[in-house]
């Protein structure tokens, strides 16, 4: 039986397959990658009205938090112009999302580290925003996140969160309370559609030569090219965004 696919095995094989395929058809602008580098559910629309709703604007600090392949850190790097420093707790998935920096070059915009979520190494008030893509629903304690998120964020920043829950809408509201009661104000949600966007014909090429790289290589692709780096979690599941700020 072939082993899964670890997040830097993924990566190189994703950049080799990119780098053949951009020769004949380039890769959108926004989307190096082909948007295989990110996590499940995050199309271009819906990081789009997750930038506009968490009031993201050009040129300005993130912290992209429970970061995977880091496929939106290098969309807002691109989108918006912003600097980005995206964290993953997994030492194989920051590896690999420094890899898709690298190739990229987006090195002056991204920078990638391994850090606890509950005691990040930087300093107070060091983002404008901070947002986390499908990572943090996962987490075992959400308002020591979010204590942390309140103290790295300047006052008058804001925090974005995509979600997936398991629980429907108990989880939200947990994160909703969680976020007011470390200080966050304007906590909203807003709850999230389909997203009606047709896989490319240029992307499907794309998914099946990376599949076809990675079994000659002896790995199995299944349930890792989500683009996080993590298994997708089987069952019902609801699709949320949240936001909220730092009061000034």
């Amino acid at each position: 039986m072939h082993a899964a696919a670890g997040p830097p095995v993924v990566a190189a094989a994703l950049a080799a397959v990119v780098n053949e395929v951009t020769r004949r058809t380039p890769a959108p602008r926004d989307f190096p990658y082909f948007g295989l580098d990110h996590p499940e559910g995050a199309t271009a629309d819906r990081l789009e009205r997750l930038s506009e709703l968490g009031i993201f604007r050009f040129y300005e600090r993130v912290l992209d938090l429970a970061a995977g392949l880091g496929g939106p850190a290098r969309w807002l790097a691109r989108r918006h112009g912003c600097t980005v420093l995206s964290l993953d707790r997994s030492r194989a998935r920051a590896a690999a999302s420094r890899l898709l920096v690298r190739r990229a070059h987006l090195d002056d915009a991204v920078a990638v580290g391994v850090a606890e979520f509950e005691r990040l190494p930087v300093g107070d008030a060091s983002f404008t925003h901070a947002w986390s893509v499908a990572g943090v629903d996962e987490e075992a304690d959400p308002r020591a996140i979010f204590a942390e998120l309140f103290r790295v964020v300047r006052p008058g920043g804001h925090v974005a969160l995509q979600e997936w829950s398991r629980s429907g809408e108990a989880s939200v509201r947990e994160h909703l309370a969680a976020l007011q009661a470390v200080g966050f104000g304007e906590v909203r949600v807003v709850s999230v559609g389909e997203s009606h966007v047709d896989e490319s014909t240029v992307v499907t090429l794309v998914r099946t030569r990376l599949e076809q790289r990675l079994e000659q290589n002896g790995e199995r692709a299944a349930r890792v090219l989500d683009g996080s780096g993590r298994e997708i979690v089987e069952g019902p599941r609801t699709l949320c965004q949240i936001f909220a700020g730092r009061p000034a």
